[in-house]
C-alpha cells in the first residue's frame, strides 16, 4: 500500500490528507490502495467508512462518523468527486472549513503504470482467456447459437480460475462479426462463417481484454485477405509503441499506412486496462488520434485492430505491457485465423 500512497502524493501539491470513499458508491481506488483480495473487500463494501491516506504514506480504514479527528487539523483535503455524495463533500467542507480538492485526475493517472502486483493479475487473466481460446474448438458447433457459446465461455473460465468477465463475453458468427461491439444473439453458424470471440476475464479484480477469429468448416480467400490486413495493422502498432512514444506518433503511423482501408476502420486501435472493480474497465487512454499522451514503461494496453465491412468484420486484440523499447505481448494464443472442423 506504501508505495502505491507514495506515488499518489508525489503528483499532488500542497495536499495534506486524500479521503476514498467506499459506501454508497463503490470508488476502485478503495482496493487499488487497500490491495485486498476479493473476500477481504466484501466485508467493507456496505460499511460506513473511508479509507484515510496521508502525505506522510500511511493509511487507515476508518468509521465515517469518526473522520472529524483525523482531518480537522489538515489544510488540505483531497477527495474523489466522481466516487462521493453531496452529503459527504458538505460534511468534509464543514469539518475543515474549506472546500475539498477533486484529485479525481491525479487517482486515474497513477493507476496506467502497473506495479508488480498488477501485472501478475492481469498475466493470469491472460492465460486464462489463453485456455479459453484452446478450447473453441470444442465448444463451437452448428447446433449451439452464439449466446449459448459465450455462457459457455463464462462458465469455462470461472473453472479456469477467473472471478467472473468484465463484460458480457462476446462472440459473434457469420454477418454479426460486421457489428462492432456486438455481444450475443441467437444466430447459427453456417460453413465458411467467421466468428469473433472477445473475452475479458476478471481475476482478482484485474482484467484483460482479447479476442481472436475462427471460421466454421473453412475460411474464404476473402476472409484470408482482410485477416492478412487485420494483423500488419497490428504488428505496425506493436513496433511503434515503447516507452515515450506518442500516442499521436503511433497513430499517425498506422493511418498514413492504412490507405483505402481507412474506410472499413470502426473503432480505436486499443485502449487501456486493469482494475475492473466496481465494474468493468473505466478507459482513461485510448491508441486513438484524438487522445494526446506518451506511453510508459508498464502501461498496459489492449491493442486492437479491426476491418469492417457491411458482410464481414474481422479483429485481433492482444493485452500487452509496454517495455522500454517496445512491448511483451501477454496474450500468447496464436493470432491467425483458426478453422473449427
Amino acid at each position: 500500500m506504501k508505495k502505491r500512497v507514495k506515488h499518489l502524493f508525489s503528483k499532488l501539491e500542497n495536499i495534506d490528507v486524500v479521503l476514498i470513499r467506499n459506501y454508497p458508491l463503490s470508488d476502485p481506488n478503495f482496493v487499488y490502495f487497500t490491495n485486498m483480495k476479493k473476500e477481504d473487500i466484501n466485508g467493507y463494501l456496505n460499511q460506513n467508512v473511508f479509507l484515510v491516506l496521508r502525505s506522510d504514506y500511511t493509511a487507515d480504514i476508518v468509521d465515517a462518523e469518526e473522520i472529524k479527528s483525523h482531518v480537522v487539523k489538515c489544510d488540505s483535503i483531497g477527495m474523489n468527486f466522481p466516487y462521493i455524495t453531496a452529503s459527504d463533500y458538505l460534511k468534509v467542507r464543514k469539518i475543515v472549513g474549506r472546500e475539498p480538492i477533486d484529485v479525481s485526475k491525479e487517482l486515474e493517472e497513477i493507476k496506467l503504470i502497473k506495479d508488480y502486483e498488477e501485472i501478475k493479475n492481469i498475466k493470469r487473466s491472460c492465460e486464462i482467456s489463453d485456455k479459453i481460446f484452446a478450447r473453441m474448438n470444442e465448444l463451437i458447433d452448428e447446433n449451439k447459437d452464439e449466446e449459448e457459446i459465450s455462457d459457455e465461455i463464462e462458465y469455462l473460465a470461472k473453472k479456469n480460475g477467473s472471478d467472473g468477465m468484465a463484460f458480457k463475453s462476446s462472440v459473434a458468427f457469420g454477418k454479426n462479426t460486421s457489428i462492432y461491439n456486438y455481444r450475443t444473439g441467437n444466430e447459427k453458424l453456417k460453413e465458411e462463417d467467421a466468428i469473433i470471440i472477445d473475452i475479458g476475464p476478471i481475476y482478482n479484480f484485474y482484467a484483460s481484454d482479447s479476442s481472436r477469429v475462427f471460421a466454421f468448416k473453412g475460411a474464404s480467400k476473402n476472409m484470408k485477405k482482410i485477416e492478412e490486413k487485420v494483423i500488419n495493422l497490428q504488428d505496425l502498432i506493436f513496433n511503434a509503441i515503447k516507452s515515450d512514444a506518442r500516442n499521436k506518433d503511433v497513430c499517425e503511423l498506422v493511418m498514413n499506412k492504412i490507405g483505402d482501408d481507412r474506410k472499413l476502420l470502426r473503432h480505436c486501435f486499443g485502449h487501456d486496462v486493469g482494475l475492473t472493480f466496481p465494474y468493468g474497465f473505466k478507459k482513461i487512454k485510448k491508441i486513438d488520434p484524438a487522445f494526446d499522451f506518451t506511453f510508459k514503461e508498464n502501461m498496459i494496453f489492449a491493442v486492437e485492430t479491426g476491418l469492417y465491412d457491411e458482410n464481414i468484420g474481422l479483429r485481433v486484440e492482444d493485452t500487452v505491457r509496454v517495455k522500454k523499447d517496445g512491448i511483451e505481448s501477454l496474450t500468447k494464443y496464436p493470432r491467425y485465423i483458426e478453422v473449427i472442423r
